[in-house]
């Protein structure tokens, strides 16, 4: 429940024009099975009684009128919602960019930050606003079905329940397998697609073939395809049982429906124009029913990513120097006219136990051109990458003018700093 109060308030707080459009939407969507259902008793009803043939061709005008302006109000609320629904999911697409662009350099290819980054986004409210339109709009549509069945037996309405809840546990069971084979899936996708890339993209082709990759890339995705098959295999399995059972379910729930009211017409307990109306809206009910408890189930894996969005959004807080850096006051530092210099630097890449530079110390005074040579490995595009605050040293400092460069705003610093690294892309 405390998730939920979470989505309610992030949905209003971000999107209220799509909140309420959707409202309204949905709304008059689940009106539109209850008219039918009415419209068609005073329709059977009128056909049984002393009716004229003209008073039954108002009733069906009225009705037709009724339903049309249901479904135009709804085809307009559907269009406003959908651009709406564009432009939040625009924002969020936007959102997420900035984020890749103001987080630490070493996130960006950190494949457990992608993938939480992929959870994180189904816990945008363009994303769950639909589920959550959803589950309101089949309870208001139960609500309504139940007005009109309320009197049945109780023990017939029982029934009824009771396998209703036999389905609603299967409809649990089924989402919490989409949700595991969902984020299952989230990762060997991207790992997927990365060595698809790699076989199919020109920027990569020279290495793979002057280093005879191909092989070794091919075996890679041949494995990661049998696991996805495998993986796949055993959800379709637990699926088709699940499928199965519930269709049993669906098949004996109807069974004792068309018997129960038979009888009732049988005994003169009822017409047939209420038979028509209470059978009609019996199944409506069960359907609703269904996918009502499918909508919860759905929101409920939206709950779970709520907690994989708010990692996400502490991470982000966390590890955004970018940002931070750029609240800090402008240096008084002439960039045309620099000395830099590296104090104790040592540096170590994340996930790797052994320091690239340790203890570096130099200095390179205004005006001078260096070389840096040395053997792979050895630190010299490091460097480059420390001076570009692609990364910060573990120790020591890097110093403009005797100023250590993480003091000034980075806005500022990398708009007066040019690089070309060894790999460069050409931006039209």
């Amino acid at each position: 429940m405390r998730k939920l109060n979470f989505m309610m308030k992030k949905m209003w707080r971000e999107c209220p024009g799509l909140a309420i459009l959707t409202i309204f939407q949905y709304l008059l969507k689940a009106s539109g099975p209850i008219i039918n259902i009415v419209g068609l008793g005073y329709l059977v009803s009128g056909l049984e009684s002393v009716y004229s043939m003209g008073e039954i061709t108002r009733v069906i005008l009225l009705y037709l009128l009724l339903y049309m302006a249901i479904n135009v109000a709804e085809n307009i609320f559907s269009y406003l919602q959908f651009i709406h629904m564009r432009k939040s999911s625009n924002q969020m697409q936007f959102k997420y960019a900035e984020d890749s662009l103001a987080i630490n350099y070493h996130y960006v290819q950190d494949g457990r930050l992608i993938d939480l980054k992929s959870r994180s986004m189904n816990a945008h409210p363009s994303i769950y606003i639909n589920p959550l339109a959803n589950t309101f709009y089949h309870l208001v549509q139960m609500l309504g079905v139940i007005s009109i069945i309320f009197y049945l037996s109780p023990i017939f309405i029982l029934v009824i329940g009771l396998f209703s809840a036999m389905s609603l546990l299967l409809t649990f069971r089924r989402r919490d397998i989409d949700y595991q084979l969902r984020n299952e899936r989230i990762t060997r996708d991207r790992k997927q697609e990365y060595l698809f890339s790699l076989m199919s993209e020109y920027r990569y082709a020279k290495e793979v073939r002057l280093n005879q990759a191909d092989s070794f890339i091919y075996i890679k995705a041949q494995r990661l395809s049998s696991e996805h098959f495998k993986k796949l295999k055993q959800y379709l399995s637990k699926l088709f049982h699940i499928e199965s059972i519930s269709g049993v379910i669906t098949v004996v729930q109807s069974i004792i429906m068309y018997l129960y009211f038979t009888y009732q017409v049988y005994i003169s307990n009822i017409s047939i124009a209420e038979y028509t109306v209470l059978l009609a809206a019996t199944t409506l009910l069960t359907s609703t029913f269904l996918q009502l408890i499918d909508d919860i189930a759905r929101l409920k894996t939206t709950a779970n990513d709520i907690d994989s969005y708010k990692e996400y959004t502490e991470l982000m807080e966390k590890e955004s120097r970018v940002s931070e850096s750029d609240r800090l006051p402008e240096a008084d530092i002439d960039f045309s006219d620099l000395t830099i210099e590296f104090v104790n630097v040592t540096f170590t890449y994340p996930d790797s136990k052994t320091p690239v530079l340790k203890n570096l110390n130099f200095v390179i005074n205004s005006k001078e051109r260096i070389g840096l040579v040395g053997l792979n490995g050895s630190g010299k595009t490091t460097i480059v990458k420390l001076l570009t605050r692609l990364y910060e040293p573990d120790e020591g400092f890097i110093k403009f003018n005797g100023v250590d460069i993480n003091s000034i705003p980075y806005s500022q610093y990398i708009s007066n700093i040019g690089v070309v690294l060894q790999d460069y892309y050409i931006f039209a």
